[in-house]
């Protein structure tokens, strides 16, 4: 925990995050993106949703060995001790997601805005960009943030707007293209460019700068379809 007390989540926000990336196949009715996915939980929000920045805790998920990063939060200025954390984490082998921010077009919400992090805005269940989903020239790329199906942490489920939650869903996609390319038998991702040049060719709708995102809506069906059909591009 980076907020002080016990790692219980007091606040909420943590578990539908969480769950949206990676519940499990054995609690209840709805599973995460990636459910066979083995979560490294660091505190970060007290029980009123504060907390410091994250600079030490994406460090430490870094040298604990993660290889995907879920951040949904943020802030309207930039810390350039966490632009480094973000860095060093990249360095070290790591995907780190941002979410966006929910403060609708043409808004910069940070970390999510650095370059060398994955930015995620939010599109609605018809596939149309969020109307709250913050847009900038930094986010990369858009999942499911509209009525979106988590649990709480005392149990049962909610459904939720927010790019706090189209950020989990992209983690989870990540996190489900590693699992596939460890299971083949092939090497992760070199770099961020290079998982960003798999998400183009996995992606459906605009791919394009002078959109709402730069890198596409990524598409699980495309990925198992190509490799059922023996034509997916892994690199």
């Amino acid at each position: 925990t980076f907020v002080g007390g016990d790692i219980n989540d007091d606040n909420g926000h943590g578990t539908m995050t969480a769950t949206n990336s990676a519940g499990s196949h054995d609690n209840g009715d709805y599973i995460g993106v990636a459910p066979d996915s083995k979560l490294i939980v660091g505190k970060v929000f007290t029980a009123a949703g504060s907390g410091p920045s994250i600079t030490d805790s994406v460090r430490w998920a870094a040298d604990e060995g993660a290889l995907v990063i879920n951040y949904s939060g943020g802030g309207g200025s930039p810390y350039e001790p966490t632009r480094d954390a973000i860095q060093y984490a990249n360095e070290k082998g790591c995907l780190v997601f941002v979410s966006s921010g929910n403060a609708g077009p043409n808004s910069k919400n940070w970390p999510a805005y650095f370059s060398n992090c994955i930015s995620v805005g939010a599109i609605r269940q018809d596939g149309k960009l969020a109307s709250f989903s913050s847009t900038n020239q930094s986010v990369d790329c858009a999942a499911p943030g509209e009525q979106v199906t988590v649990g709480n942490r005392n149990g049962g489920y909610s459904k939720v707007n927010g790019t706090s939650f189209s950020c989990p869903w992209m983690s989870g996609f990540a996190a489900l293209v590693l699992e596939l390319r460890l299971k083949q038998g092939l090497p992760l991702f070199k770099n961020l460019d290079e998982f960003m040049t798999f998400l183009v060719t996995n992606s459906v709708g605009d791919v394009d700068p002078n959109t709402s995102w730069n890198y596409g809506v990524p598409s699980i069906m495309k990925v198992l379809e190509s490799m059922a059909n023996d034509s997916l591009i892994w690199f």
